[in-house]
């Protein structure tokens, strides 16, 4: 994983992950593709994705 991405990932009270990211195309296309798989113990069923303006970050942070 790229460590040129910004944004954060948060887990949701509903089982689900809330990953707001900013970086450059490719690097997103990385991260999309990472998402469907998640971690091991991941059980992906779905991938939304909305468009928003990036706020340009300083870094990626999870909690």
């Amino acid at each position: 994983m790229s460590k040129n991405l910004r944004g954060h990932a948060v887990n949701r009270s509903d089982g689900s992950v809330e990953v707001r990211v900013c970086g450059a195309d490719n690097e997103m296309e990385a991260l999309r593709s990472w998402l469907w798989r998640g971690p091991r113990q991941a059980d992906v069923q779905d991938v939304a994705e909305q468009s928003v303006e990036c706020c340009h970050p300083r870094e990626f942070r999870t909690g």
